[in-house]
């Protein structure tokens, strides 16, 4: 599917001030959002002892995405971008506070912590599609797979940063850590309210039945869209183990809070070495083929991560394989802001964003379930093993995804 006209007109490159905000803005929740998810996860595990807790967490975080699909891409696409940033900003540091209260007042336990995720769960469905949305109307075309690259390897040091700063300030207090992403959110929120001339096409046009569903079609009509969304969702949903990270953790490898943070970090630190090399040298050729390869060495990595009992090689193997998946994130984002119209591309990206969402956090609930039934072991390693065969049917059931050879 050749990309409309609309798709490719760009306001021109964008002021290096503007770029840099978003991308700082970015980073700084990111952070908050890594220290927020390893405080919780512990304190799940460890108030409970019971892995179903960390699966349930990722159920709940998700559910908002998908109950409010609809809705958050028609607001991304109708109203101005960088003021629902701002509000999905605040609504997350009203969670974190709220979280800090419940710690202060030794009121940590499932049920106050299963609602705030809820909270956080809807500022991000509105959040993760409007801000991809927003990156596109800062750079150049040509310029786009590079800044997905560069954006990500600078958020990838607050995914490595934010669970080992999460693991010692929780080391001090589980209150501490909490105010301090609290604290964050708000930094970005401010941020986020200086970008200045997004050149935003904005729908005003009365809302119509077939405009709710406008991501669907553009997505159903394109099966290059379509077999890479696809790809990811099933690849992470079923392989997923980042829920399982508490109980490796403690019960096999025998690590505290900080070597769970450390653990936590490594695939975004693998991520991150892989998004400098692509900000260096983006994927010029045999794209399809080149993410198709790295999905089975992620596929791998998950095998080997799941049979592990030493630490050493449990964070090489996540470490790794955060550089294979960056590869698979990388095309997929590439590809989505590309081939849409700006007028259509918050639909687009909120369906993305769910199937994002779906894959990575009902993964999390699945591999929580499988360890209840089978034990956390079997439940990682069968993952790895369907991840690899996931890889060899998309080859060759999807031959159009296969084949793409340029991004840009």
């Amino acid at each position: 599917m050749t990309p409309p006209a609309d798709a490719v007109h760009q306001p021109g490159k964008p002021r290096s001030l503007n770029y840099l905000l978003y991308v700082l803005t970015r980073s700084l929740s990111t952070l908050a959002i890594s220290t927020l998810n390893l405080v919780v996860a512990w304190t799940l595990y460890d108030v409970t002892g019971n892995a179903f807790y960390l699966g349930l967490a990722g159920l709940v975080l998700f559910a908002p995405s998908l109950v409010l699909m609809l809705a958050v891409g028609m607001v991304a696409d109708r109203f101005d971008r960088q003021r629902v940033v701002g509000f999905c900003y605040l609504t997350l540091a009203v969670a974190a506070g709220a979280l800090a209260m419940f710690s202060s007042r030794n009121l940590l336990e499932p049920g106050p912590i299963l609602s705030m995720l809820a909270l956080v769960g809807v500022a991000r469905a509105f959040l993760n599609p409007t801000i991809k949305a927003l990156l596109v109307n800062l750079v150049d075309r040509s310029d786009l797979p590079r800044a997905i690259a560069l954006n990500a390897s600078l958020a990838k040091i607050a995914v490595i940063s934010g669970p080992i700063a999460g693991g010692l300030l929780y080391s001090v207090s589980p209150t501490l850590a909490l105010g301090a992403a609290c604290g964050v959110f708000v930094c970005s929120m401010v941020l986020s309210l200086t970008l200045r001339g997004s050149g935003q096409i904005r729908v005003s046009t009365a809302i119509k039945k077939g405009d709710l569903l406008g991501g669907f079609d553009a997505i159903r009509r394109d099966p290059t869209l379509l077999g890479t969304i696809a790809l990811d969702f099933f690849v992470m949903f079923i392989s997923g183990a980042t829920a399982l990270l508490p109980v490796y953790a403690k019960d096999i490898l025998h690590t505290d809070a900080v070597g769970l943070g450390i653990l936590r970090a490594s695939p975004a630190a693998g991520a991150f070495l892989m998004a400098v090399l692509l900000a260096w040298r983006p994927i010029t050729r045999n794209a399809g083929k080149t993410m198709l390869a790295c999905v089975a060495g992620y596929g791998i990595t998950v095998l080997v991560f799941g049979l592990s009992s030493t630490y050493w090689l449990s964070f090489a193997a996540l470490l790794i394989g955060g550089g294979f998946d960056m590869v698979s994130v990388n095309v997929r984002e590439s590809l989505v802001q590309l081939r849409t119209p700006d007028q259509l591309r918050g639909r687009v990206t909120a369906v993305n964003s769910v199937f994002v969402g779906a894959s990575n956090e009902l993964g999390d609930f699945r591999a929580g379930s499988f360890a209840v039934l089978f034990g956390a072991v079997p439940a990682v390693v069968f993952g790895g093993v369907a991840a690899l065969g996931i890889a060899g049917f998309w080859y060759r059931a999807f031959p159009d995804m296969r084949k793409i050879d340029r991004l840009g």
